[in-house]
């Protein structure tokens, strides 16, 4: 028998998953910033669009088999390999199509463009049945061997780009690398199916599709509207005006990860308020979480637009990528609304649908804006890459829009109350007002500081933000926005408590 202080609890399994996506996502932004440095501007743009058409169509096809699979495998109680073979199959004919789309978009390019695509094709069709490795593990609760088999994937990918690129070798090489990640992936998929008894549930088995149907059509619609705009750029944009656009409308891993870590948590005491009828205590619960999350968005959003070309071109290695600080500003636009996943709410309100049709809604804007790409002349690049990250950070405003509209119908309040509008409002001219001291420092020194070139730029660049980082704390402080217990736990996080302090026994 296994003692139970040794099994593992529900905050550890959280934790190890929660940790291994952090490091992972670190890991693919490190290897960016090293690929930019291996690769000439142009290359880097090549292998983006390959990236992206990988990204889309995987994302896309994967169908949410791997939601649905995990969802229904801690019902199998220990059995389940049928049920993960039967999505499998539905996997792998989707990855023929997923393959074959990305092949007929090769047909229209030209040159290492083609052939990164065709390359790209041959990945979306091996790793698209390996995309349910994740959920085969978190269903049959072996949580430390996924956020293992997700740091040794992010390792393999990192392997398979940076080692052709550290040879000279052009993108296409490199595309063809990345084919060998699928097939460690489905090695590692053919083990964890070993670990399942053969047996499933028939009830269980027969809500394969009924549960992953209506996940589906949501993702599939996100993912859809995140990515439209790159997608269609790819086909107009030269390679070097793609690499900006690809760089510059690139989210920060801290702006999804940290509203999707506090929705995980929240969710099921959002639902039972709103079960229990205090749809407006709901909604105040949610406002806490808003205005928590606000004091690391706001500041990012003005660091991002105010320090863009410096963080730029110190991330990617030379004033070249100074260029991406465009379509990176229109991106920073949203931060201040990505405070919160605001489907979350309409999840607890049991308003799933409109999920659904906010992001419908944004591919229209998206697509319309899109319409305008193609008229622009040949010469205007720089107006074509501002007009894209500009449809897709459209999109994304239309989305969010509709769903407060939605949350603000179920709860029968108002557009302008069912947001905190004026603490976001305040706490924006607050990080807008500890920056300008930061800022006046660089128009009155410089961007560099005591010495010249990229390491001159990066100790101005440290020292403005971390004015601007004491002054933010200073406010915090003053304004009584942090509990006292908040303090407290950051203290324990600086002493790096939480990994060597076992608090569960």
């Amino acid at each position: 028998m296994t003692d139970p202080a040794d099994r593992p609890t529900l905050e550890r399994q959280i934790g190890a998953v929660l940790f291994g996506r952090v490091l992972v996502a670190a890991l693919d932004s490190l290897r960016a910033f090293i690929l930019a440095r291996l690769l000439d501007k142009a290359g880097f743009g090549i292998l983006s669009v390959g990236l992206t058409w990988y990204g889309l169509c995987t994302g896309l096809g994967t169908l949410a088999l791997p939601d649905a699979l995990m969802a229904l495998l801690p019902r199998c109680l220990g059995g389940g390999r049928s049920l993960a073979t039967r999505a499998l199959v539905w996997l792998a004919a989707a990855a023929g199509l997923g393959g074959a789309l990305v092949l007929a978009v090769s047909l229209s390019a030209r040159g290492e463009t083609a052939a990164v695509l065709r390359w790209a094709a041959l990945a979306v069709a091996l790793d698209l049945p390996g995309q349910v490795l994740q959920a085969v593990l978190l269903g049959s609760q072996r949580h430390r061997a996924a956020a293992l088999s997700g740091l040794l994937l992010s390792g393999a990918a990192n392997l398979a780009l940076l080692v052709p690129a550290a040879f000279g070798l052009g993108a296409p090489w490199l595309m063809a690398s990345f084919c060998g990640v699928a097939v460690v992936r489905l090695a590692l998929l053919w083990r964890a199916l070993r670990g399942l008894g053969a047996d499933t549930p028939a009830a269980v088995a027969d809500r394969l599709w009924p549960t992953a149907w209506p996940l589906w059509l949501t993702s599939a619609a996100g993912i859809a509207n995140r990515s439209l705009s790159t997608a269609v750029a790819s086909a107009l944009l030269p390679a070097a005006a793609f690499a900006d656009l690809a760089v510059g409308s690139q989210e920060l891993p801290v702006v999804t990860m940290l509203p999707n870590a506090v929705a995980v948590a929240v969710l099921p005491h959002l639902a039972r308020l709103a079960a229990g009828g205090s749809a407006h205590a709901a909604l105040d619960l949610w406002h806490a979480g808003i205005r928590r999350l606000a004091l690391v968005m706001l500041p990012l959003w003005v660091v991002a637009t105010v320090e863009a070309g410096p963080v730029l071109e110190l991330l990617y290695g030379g004033p070249a990528w100074r260029s991406a600080a465009l379509p990176f500003a229109i991106t920073a636009l949203l931060l201040p609304l990505r405070v919160t996943t605001y489907g979350t709410m309409l999840l607890a309100l049991d308003r799933p649908r409109h999920v659904l049709w906010s992001q419908v809604a944004g591919i229209a804007v998206n697509a319309a804006l899109l319409g305008g790409l193609a008229s622009l002349p040949d010469g205007e690049v720089q107006a074509r890459v501002g007009l894209a990250a500009a449809a897709g950070t459209a999109g994304q405003a239309v989305a969010i829009a509709w769903m407060l509209w939605a949350i603000a119908a179920a709860t029968h309040t108002s557009v302008g109350t069912v947001f905190p509008w004026r603490d976001l409002a305040v706490r924006g001219l607050a990080a807008v007002t500890v920056a300008v001291p930061a800022l006046w420092l660089r128009l009155s020194v410089g961007e560099t500081l005591v010495v010249p070139g990229q390491v001159g730029l990066a100790l101005g660049l440290a020292t403005r933000i971390a004015l601007a980082a004491a002054l933010w704390l200073a406010v915090l402080r003053i304004a009584g926005w942090v509990p006292a217990e908040d303090w407290q736990a950051l203290g324990r996080w600086a002493r790096l408590e939480p990994l060597w302090r076992r608090h569960d026994r």
